[in-house]
């Protein structure tokens, strides 16, 4: 988004304005395009989510921007590393498997 922003301050600068909805549209196909790669998996129920919320014909103001940022954030943290739990502190086993009769280990 922050790449967005400087290109559409540049185009400002030549007298061409930029729309909020041009900028929720793009930003949308963006997303979707991302969702499609192995890394950006975690996009996918959120942006059906959106697509669900906001109907092709919805024209889209700063609220929706906002809205959609906010839900993106959320699955963003998701693909930080940094914010992931310790290793160490998920999926800990506390008791030792047992044998199972009939197996010869």
């Amino acid at each position: 988004m922050v790449v967005m922003q400087e290109l559409i301050t540049r185009m400002a600068l030549h007298g061409i304005n930029t729309a909020t909805s041009q900028i929720v549209l793009t930003l949308m196909a963006n997303i979707e395009v991302a969702s499609h790669e192995e890394c950006g998996r975690e996009f996918q129920p959120v942006l059906q989510i959106i697509l669900a919320k906001y109907k092709y014909n919805h024209k889209h103001d700063n609220a929706p921007l906002k809205a959609i940022l906010q839900e993106l954030a959320r699955v963003d943290l998701v693909c930080t590393l940094k914010d992931a739990p310790d290793p160490s502190t998920t999926n800990t086993v506390t008791s030792k498997p047992t044998k199972r009769e009939g197996r010869s280990n």
